[in-house]
């Protein structure tokens, strides 16, 4: 994973959709979070985003954690899937990028 072109190494954060309920949840770095998404052509917007609320006692999975989802929470995002990643930006900026996980049932 990336985040704002750092890269970070055997990072916990992941993101999970639901493309028939339009949701979406994950791991932030030290909470679970859930919500809303909305996507059309190579744009997406979460909103109704909530997390659980657990004490996060390493200082740079806080961190993490806070960057993460106030990217999410921006309005309006672009992103694309290349090469297995998928890649999100803020106008022309990559902010974020996953690779491809383990598929888990749900």
């Amino acid at each position: 994973m990336q985040i704002a072109g750092e890269t970070q190494e055997n990072s916990p954060v992941y993101i999970r959709f639901d493309k028939a309920k339009g949701s979406v949840n994950g791991f932030s770095g030290c909470n679970r979070f859930f919500g809303n998404f909305h996507n059309q052509d190579d744009y997406i917007k979460f909103n109704q985003l909530a997390s659980t609320r657990m004490a996060c006692a390493e200082a740079h999975k806080n961190k993490l954690e806070q960057e993460f989802l106030a990217i999410l929470r921006d309005e309006l995002l672009r992103f694309d899937v290349a090469d297995q990643t998928l890649n999100i930006y803020k106008d022309d900026k990559l902010l974020l990028m996953f690779g491809l996980g383990p598929l888990e049932a749900l």
